[in-house]
Protein backbone atom coordinates (compact mmCIF):
# COMPACT_ATOMS: atom_id res chain seq x y z
CA UNK A 1 0.00 0.00 0.00
CA UNK A 2 1.26 3.07 -0.75
CA UNK A 3 1.47 5.84 1.91
CA UNK A 4 1.31 9.37 0.92
CA UNK A 5 1.19 12.83 2.94
CA UNK A 6 -1.80 13.76 4.38
CA UNK A 7 -2.72 16.70 2.61
CA UNK A 8 -0.96 15.40 -0.89
CA UNK A 9 -0.12 12.87 -2.64
CA UNK A 10 3.66 13.14 -1.87
CA UNK A 11 4.93 11.09 0.01
CA UNK A 12 5.33 11.45 4.29
CA UNK A 13 9.10 12.15 5.31
CA UNK A 14 11.12 10.88 8.54
CA UNK A 15 8.39 9.96 11.35
CA UNK A 16 5.84 12.10 10.18
CA UNK A 17 2.61 11.71 8.29
CA UNK A 18 2.80 14.77 6.44
CA UNK A 19 5.75 16.12 3.67
CA UNK A 20 7.89 18.67 4.92
CA UNK A 21 5.96 21.27 3.20
CA UNK A 22 2.98 20.59 4.63
CA UNK A 23 4.56 19.91 8.21
CA UNK A 24 3.01 23.21 9.73
CA UNK A 25 5.39 26.42 9.94
CA UNK A 26 5.10 26.25 14.00
CA UNK A 27 7.09 22.63 13.96
CA UNK A 28 9.35 22.64 11.64
CA UNK A 29 12.61 23.94 13.66
CA UNK A 30 11.59 21.27 16.49
CA UNK A 31 11.29 18.21 13.56
CA UNK A 32 14.48 19.42 12.18
CA UNK A 33 16.13 18.96 15.70
CA UNK A 34 14.65 15.60 16.52
CA UNK A 35 15.60 14.50 13.28
CA UNK A 36 19.30 15.62 14.12
CA UNK A 37 19.44 14.45 16.88
CA UNK A 38 17.87 11.51 15.95
CA UNK A 39 20.50 10.43 13.25
CA UNK A 40 23.44 10.72 15.55
CA UNK A 41 21.71 8.25 18.39
CA UNK A 42 20.07 5.76 16.70
CA UNK A 43 21.35 6.20 13.10
CA UNK A 44 20.33 7.67 9.27
CA UNK A 45 20.74 5.38 7.55
CA UNK A 46 17.51 4.67 4.79
CA UNK A 47 15.45 7.12 6.21
CA UNK A 48 13.08 9.25 3.95
CA UNK A 49 13.70 13.28 4.24
CA UNK A 50 12.82 13.83 0.70
CA UNK A 51 12.42 18.10 -0.04
CA UNK A 52 13.31 18.93 3.53
CA UNK A 53 15.29 21.75 4.37
CA UNK A 54 18.33 21.74 7.00
CA UNK A 55 19.97 24.82 5.64
CA UNK A 56 23.43 25.53 7.85
CA UNK A 57 22.84 22.81 10.29
CA UNK A 58 25.27 20.58 11.84
CA UNK A 59 25.08 16.73 10.67
CA UNK A 60 28.73 16.46 10.79
CA UNK A 61 30.04 13.11 10.76
CA UNK A 62 26.40 11.78 10.14
CA UNK A 63 25.96 8.62 8.68
CA UNK A 64 22.61 8.86 5.95
CA UNK A 65 23.60 5.88 3.65
CA UNK A 66 20.68 4.99 1.57
CA UNK A 67 18.71 7.83 2.59
CA UNK A 68 16.40 9.90 0.10
CA UNK A 69 17.37 13.69 0.38
CA UNK A 70 16.38 14.21 -3.19
CA UNK A 71 15.38 18.25 -3.62
CA UNK A 72 16.66 18.40 -0.20
CA UNK A 73 17.73 21.56 1.02
CA UNK A 74 21.85 21.59 2.91
CA UNK A 75 22.69 25.06 1.80
CA UNK A 76 25.72 26.02 4.29
CA UNK A 77 25.31 22.98 6.16
CA UNK A 78 28.46 21.48 8.11
CA UNK A 79 28.63 17.74 6.45
CA UNK A 80 32.32 17.38 7.14
CA UNK A 81 32.84 13.63 6.43
CA UNK A 82 29.52 12.58 6.30
CA UNK A 83 28.84 9.20 4.68
CA UNK A 84 26.21 9.10 1.95
CA UNK A 85 27.05 6.15 0.11
CA UNK A 86 24.07 5.04 -2.09
CA UNK A 87 21.55 7.46 -1.31
CA UNK A 88 19.59 9.55 -3.25
CA UNK A 89 20.63 13.62 -3.56
CA UNK A 90 19.52 13.85 -7.04
CA UNK A 91 18.67 17.95 -7.36
CA UNK A 92 19.57 18.54 -3.90
CA UNK A 93 20.80 21.76 -2.51
CA UNK A 94 24.29 21.73 -1.36
CA UNK A 95 25.56 24.82 -2.47
CA UNK A 96 28.39 26.73 0.56
CA UNK A 97 27.95 23.58 2.23
CA UNK A 98 31.25 22.19 4.18
CA UNK A 99 31.74 18.90 2.62
CA UNK A 100 35.45 18.28 3.33
CA UNK A 101 36.29 14.10 3.12
CA UNK A 102 32.51 13.07 2.79
CA UNK A 103 31.68 10.04 1.34
CA UNK A 104 29.31 9.97 -1.98
CA UNK A 105 29.95 6.22 -3.16
CA UNK A 106 27.42 5.29 -5.72
CA UNK A 107 25.46 8.04 -4.95
CA UNK A 108 22.58 9.53 -7.08
CA UNK A 109 23.82 13.33 -7.67
CA UNK A 110 21.87 13.98 -11.17
CA UNK A 111 21.61 18.22 -11.36
CA UNK A 112 22.67 18.62 -7.71
CA UNK A 113 23.57 22.09 -6.93
CA UNK A 114 27.45 21.98 -5.21
CA UNK A 115 28.27 25.61 -6.05
CA UNK A 116 30.79 27.01 -3.53
CA UNK A 117 31.11 24.05 -1.42
CA UNK A 118 34.13 22.71 0.39
CA UNK A 119 33.99 18.97 -1.55
CA UNK A 120 38.18 18.68 -0.48
CA UNK A 121 39.00 15.23 -0.65
CA UNK A 122 35.63 14.24 -1.38
CA UNK A 123 34.84 10.53 -2.36
CA UNK A 124 32.15 10.00 -5.65
CA UNK A 125 33.71 7.00 -6.46
CA UNK A 126 31.05 5.82 -8.89
CA UNK A 127 28.13 8.24 -8.30
CA UNK A 128 25.89 9.67 -10.88
CA UNK A 129 26.70 13.71 -11.61
CA UNK A 130 25.19 14.06 -14.74
CA UNK A 131 24.28 17.51 -14.68
CA UNK A 132 25.98 18.55 -11.32
CA UNK A 133 26.57 21.79 -11.04
CA UNK A 134 30.52 22.41 -8.69
CA UNK A 135 31.10 25.67 -9.98
CA UNK A 136 33.20 27.75 -7.93
CA UNK A 137 34.60 25.07 -4.95
CA UNK A 138 37.91 23.66 -3.32
CA UNK A 139 37.62 20.28 -4.97
CA UNK A 140 41.36 19.78 -4.45
CA UNK A 141 42.50 15.89 -4.12
CA UNK A 142 38.72 14.47 -4.88
CA UNK A 143 37.94 11.18 -5.77
CA UNK A 144 35.86 10.88 -8.51
CA UNK A 145 37.16 7.73 -10.30
CA UNK A 146 33.93 5.90 -12.22
CA UNK A 147 31.60 9.11 -11.99
CA UNK A 148 29.18 9.06 -14.68
CA UNK A 149 28.77 13.16 -14.78
CA UNK A 150 28.18 14.00 -18.43
CA UNK A 151 27.65 17.40 -18.59
CA UNK A 152 28.18 18.30 -15.21
CA UNK A 153 29.58 22.11 -14.38
CA UNK A 154 33.07 22.58 -12.45
CA UNK A 155 33.27 25.55 -14.28
CA UNK A 156 36.37 28.14 -11.99
CA UNK A 157 36.75 25.41 -9.57
CA UNK A 158 40.14 23.92 -7.78
CA UNK A 159 40.53 20.42 -9.08
CA UNK A 160 44.25 20.11 -8.12
CA UNK A 161 45.85 16.59 -7.79
CA UNK A 162 42.11 15.29 -8.04
CA UNK A 163 41.08 12.14 -10.03
CA UNK A 164 38.75 11.72 -12.74
CA UNK A 165 40.59 8.21 -14.12
CA UNK A 166 37.64 5.79 -15.70
CA UNK A 167 35.40 8.73 -15.33
CA UNK A 168 32.05 9.83 -18.27
CA UNK A 169 32.41 13.30 -18.34
CA UNK A 170 31.30 13.96 -21.86
CA UNK A 171 30.38 17.44 -22.41
CA UNK A 172 32.07 18.56 -18.59
CA UNK A 173 32.72 22.10 -18.59
CA UNK A 174 36.17 22.74 -17.05
CA UNK A 175 36.21 26.18 -17.76
CA UNK A 176 38.78 28.19 -15.74
CA UNK A 177 39.44 25.59 -13.05
CA UNK A 178 42.94 24.53 -11.72
CA UNK A 179 43.60 21.18 -12.90
CA UNK A 180 47.26 20.70 -11.99
CA UNK A 181 48.12 17.06 -11.88
CA UNK A 182 44.53 16.23 -11.79
CA UNK A 183 44.39 12.53 -13.35
CA UNK A 184 41.88 12.13 -16.12
CA UNK A 185 43.55 8.75 -16.96
CA UNK A 186 41.09 6.60 -19.23
CA UNK A 187 38.38 8.86 -18.92
CA UNK A 188 35.79 9.98 -21.99
CA UNK A 189 36.65 13.90 -22.62
CA UNK A 190 34.78 14.13 -24.98
CA UNK A 191 32.94 17.32 -26.00
CA UNK A 192 34.66 18.59 -22.54
CA UNK A 193 35.44 22.17 -21.84
CA UNK A 194 39.20 23.52 -20.68
CA UNK A 195 39.04 27.16 -21.53
CA UNK A 196 41.31 29.47 -19.67
CA UNK A 197 42.21 26.37 -16.98
CA UNK A 198 45.53 26.36 -15.59
CA UNK A 199 47.64 23.68 -14.95
CA UNK A 200 46.70 21.84 -18.13
CA UNK A 201 50.67 21.02 -18.71
CA UNK A 202 50.45 18.92 -15.70
CA UNK A 203 47.50 16.78 -16.36
CA UNK A 204 47.79 12.94 -15.87
CA UNK A 205 46.48 11.42 -19.09
CA UNK A 206 46.28 7.97 -20.71
CA UNK A 207 47.02 8.16 -24.70
CA UNK A 208 44.29 6.26 -25.22
CA UNK A 209 41.92 8.36 -24.07
CA UNK A 210 42.42 12.05 -24.34
CA UNK A 211 41.80 13.97 -27.61
CA UNK A 212 45.06 16.18 -28.33
CA UNK A 213 42.33 18.76 -29.79
CA UNK A 214 40.39 18.83 -26.03
CA UNK A 215 43.45 20.28 -24.30
CA UNK A 216 45.04 21.99 -26.75
CA UNK A 217 41.07 24.12 -27.33
CA UNK A 218 41.64 24.90 -23.13
CA UNK A 219 44.50 27.06 -24.12
CA UNK A 220 47.72 24.32 -23.54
Amino acid sequence: MLITCTQCPRPPVYWSTNCFRHIPDAEKEKWRNDVLHDVYYYGGIGVPLQECDFSGMDFKTANLSRSNLSRAVLKGANLQECVFIEADLSGADLSEANLFKANFSETKLDETEFAGARLERANFEGSDMKAAKLGGGNHKHGFFHGVHAQGAVFRDSDLSDSVFSAADLNGADFTGCKVARADFSGANLTDCRFDGASGLELVIVSDDTINADVLKRGGC
